[in-house]
């Protein structure tokens, strides 16, 4: 009887023994588990993490490069106006020398049609003294044939009003190139 309780100790204990020893293997199973499980997350969050990192690394890089973009447009649209304004500048100054390489050029010539004026005015006041001087010679001479022998008085008449007629011509002639010579001095003066 001994024997069989013995046996049967034995096999309770062996029986616990290995209920022991799996449940110490199922705990042993279920902290790998834990643990692998804790070692994916551990994983998954790494790879998060680096995901983001990137993330922002990729944006921080398009805003350089956008700011970059936007600096060098910037920079363009400055040089770009420059060379507008320069170009304007040079246009406005060409533009002012020729204006004043016109007016120049014309106060030049109105000087010399001034002076050629001027010129034939004087020449219309001798030509004015030589035919009043003509005139008074050609009523001597009338006068002095009158007294000599006496001379149709149709001819005469005739004579002083050819001589009147083309003194009234020159003096008009000469009227007028006196009032423009006048206006060109003005236009000059104004100038």
């Amino acid at each position: 009887m001994r024997k069989i309780q013995h046996k049967r100790w034995r096999d309770a204990f062996h029986i616990f023994a290995l209920r022991k020893n799996e449940w110490f293997k199922q705990k042993r199973t279920l902290e790998l588990r834990k643990l692998e499980v804790a070692r994916q997350q551990k994983e998954r969050l790494k790879l998060a993490l680096a995901g983001q990192k990137a993330k922002e690394a990729d944006q921080e890089y398009k805003r350089r490069c956008r700011n970059e973009r936007i600096r060098a447009e910037e920079q363009q649209a400055k040089e770009l106006r420059a060379e507008k304004l320069r170009q304007l500048r040079e246009a406005a100054t060409k533009q002012h020398f020729e204006r004043l390489m016109t007016e120049k050029q014309r106060q030049h010539e109105a000087l010399n049609l001034v002076a050629v004026m001027e010129e034939e005015e004087r020449n219309l006041r001798l030509r004015l003294e030589a035919l009043h001087f003509h005139r008074e010679y050609m009523e001597q001479e009338l006068c002095s044939s009158d007294l000599l022998e006496p001379v149709p008085q149709c001819s005469k008449t005739i004579l002083e009003e050819d001589l009147q007629i083309g003194l009234t011509e020159f003096a008009t002639y000469f009227e007028v190139q006196v009032a423009q010579t006048a206006m060109l001095q003005l236009q000059l003066e104004l100038m």
